[in-house]
């Protein structure tokens, strides 16, 4: 199956054992190349298919390692790919749909949260425009209108401004700025509100990407 012109061979991995993806080179240099290509069509397929995909490690050198490993996480027996069509090729859409596959895949909700941001900041260069955007899209959501009740029966007026200040800017910084909000990842008032706003910057990041990267829509 190629992908980003490279040849891929997926392997079915056994009951208790991780899938494999590998992929052929020549140079010796070039598996720097092949782990990017390998990433991006799992990240693609996370998409479309809507799974947690876990990329446990990577092994590069000569022959065809077995490469096979035990597996640690559910997964799902109900998917073929044999058929797989790769429709997104830029740079702006494979970085996007990386942050999404982590940010999807993530099991701790600070992460999550900062994944699915990092994806508002690659279609705008300018700070103001991306905030105008982010506002314009509260109204428009559809499937995490519990998670804003959420945030507003809790005080959170401006969830737009709340999400870069009190969400974005409070995980990324501790103390760089003393006046500035920090979420403390102990105390339940803050995790609680992140765990919410999570659905809210999933659905945001979602709407980005296809209005904005034109990723395609998923069926």
């Amino acid at each position: 199956m190629p992908y980003d012109k490279r040849p891929l061979e997926v392997i079915m991995g056994k009951p208790n054992n991780s899938h494999r993806v590998r992929s052929p080179y020549n140079n010796e240099q070039d598996y720097k190349a092949a782990f990017q290509t390998i990433s991006h069509f799992l990240s693609e397929l996370s998409w479309k298919l809507r799974l947690k995909i876990y990329a446990d490690f990577c092994i590069h050198g000569t022959g065809l390692p077995d490469c096979s490993s035990p597996n640690h996480f559910p997964r799902s027996e109900r998917y073929f790919i044999h058929d797989f069509k790769q429709e997104v090729f830029t740079n702006d859409q494979h970085l996007a749909l990386g942050f999404y596959r982590e940010g999807f895949g993530s099991k701790s909700p600070f992460y999550r949260f900062l994944s699915f941001y990092k994806i508002f900041e690659i279609p705008f260069r300018d700070g103001s425009d991306k905030g105008k955007w982010v506002e314009s899209l509260i109204p428009r959501l559809s499937e995490s209108k519990d998670s804003l009740r959420y945030l507003r029966r809790n005080g959170v007026n401006d969830v737009a401004r709340w999400v870069f200040e009190e969400g974005r800017n409070g995980l990324s910084h501790a103390y760089k700025k003393r006046q500035g909000s920090i979420v403390d990842i102990t105390a339940f008032d803050h995790w609680q509100n992140i765990v919410w706003a999570n659905e809210i910057v999933q659905e945001m990041a979602e709407m980005t990407m296809i209005e904005k990267l034109s990723v395609p829509e998923r069926s």
